[in-house]
């Protein structure tokens, strides 16, 4: 009987993976994980294990992470002797739902899973629906799957799109953003208003099932209806239904889904409260993202007054990233003379967030199969 409130521990499997080559002064594999490491974890009361970064990633990734200025000096801060080696580029730039052979490929993926289980411990891996890394398979193959584009979306937010180069022929696609902010340059963004690119994302959520007990769906908002106009200019037909019911019907043992349910950057928490009532009621869990406020407050000795409870309830965090510094520390926070950190009270200001850019009147570009951009008015 699966628990009411299940818990989950994170791996980031670089990090580990590249620990234990030191250690063994050889490339680990996931094969390489001790048993006395998985025996701890599941001491420790957890019903889940969720595996970032397994999946196949590819070379255009690691170039961008690389060269990219901005990234490269918050690399830096984390570490001091940053190498080149040491950044692999993201791991939610996939260019497959296949683990990468760095972690030892299927095989071995299958072997830790069966390893889980032998613990009574369940896997969890990553389901990215809004964007592919920029040398996806399909970009050869389907065009057809991304958001194209023209030169005046270029000219008028060239920071949003990227020529990408082509055996038949380069064309100008979009990069997968949330509405709120620039395009994340490692991604190519896919085009949910096409009914084949959905059938198709439904193909690769059902590769994944068969290889996990639980999936993480990434930005899971980004493709609801509303939020794909809102950011591209066109409707899509809704897909986490379909999808849901699909995985369903085909996964034998059933599968839990989960929700990562806001971004990253702190002023667009309260635009998001849209997921908890379109995404939620499709998907079996939603992450808790509401425990870090509580563990700050307990920590500060702040006994959490009525409204402050009120306010933990809430389906966003109250607690802003650190990396969204202000004059006061990190936004959302109240730095005080021995650096400790205190909640700020939501009721201060709240920015309203606003699309960065929004579509032209005319409508984004539509790609053919072929390649070949038509202009959609």
């Amino acid at each position: 009987m699966s628990p009411a409130y299940p818990s989950l521990y994170q791996v980031n499997t670089r990090v580990l993976l590249t620990a234990l080559s030191r250690t063994l002064g050889r490339p680990a594999t996931l094969d390489d994980i001790p048993d006395a490491e998985l025996d701890r974890i599941a001491g420790l009361g957890f019903d889940y294990v969720w595996l970032l970064s397994v999946w196949r990633t590819g070379s255009a990734g690691q170039r961008v992470s690389r060269a990219h200025a901005g990234w490269r000096h918050e690399f830096e801060d984390t570490l001091p002797d940053l190498c080149a080696e040491d950044i692999a580029g993201s791991g939610f730039a996939i260019t497959g739902y296949t683990a990468h052979p760095a972690v030892g490929g299927t095989a071995a993926l299958a072997r830790t899973r069966r390893r889980l289980q032998a613990r009574g411990l369940k896997l969890m891996l990553d389901f990215v629906p809004n964007h592919t890394a920029l040398d996806h398979p399909w970009v050869e193959d389907h065009p057809d799957y991304y958001v194209g584009a023209g030169e005046l979306e270029q000219t008028r937010a060239p920071q949003n799109y990227t020529w990408v180069k082509r055996m038949r022929g380069d064309v100008l696609l979009a990069h997968g953003r949330d509405p709120y902010f620039d395009g994340w340059p490692d991604t190519l963004q896919l085009d949910y208003a096409n009914p084949a690119t959905q059938e198709a994302m439904i193909g690769e959520l059902l590769v994944i099932a068969e290889q996990c007990d639980a999936v993480r769906c990434d930005m899971a908002m980004l493709v609801l209806p509303k939020i794909f106009e809102r950011t591209w200019g066109r409707r899509p037909p809704p897909f986490w239904a379909q999808a849901i019911q699909r995985v369903r019907k085909q996964v034998s043992g059933g599968l839990r889904l989960r929700l990562r349910q806001a971004p990253r950057a702190a002023p667009t928490f309260a635009s998001w409260r849209v997921v908890s009532g379109h995404v939620r009621p499709h998907l079996g869990r939603q992450l808790d993202l509401r425990l870090l406020p509580r563990l700050v407050l307990a920590r500060a000795g702040r006994p959490a007054s009525p409204r402050g409870r009120q306010r933990c309830r809430q389906p966003e965090p109250v607690l802003r990233p650190s990396a969204v510094r202000g004059p006061r520390g990190p936004l959302g926070t109240a730095q005080g003379p021995d650096g400790s950190r205190h909640l700020r009270s939501r009721r201060s200001r709240r920015p309203r967030a606003r699309p960065l850019s929004r579509p032209s009147a005319v409508g984004l570009p539509r790609l053919r199969a072929d390649g070949a951009v038509t202009r959609r008015r």
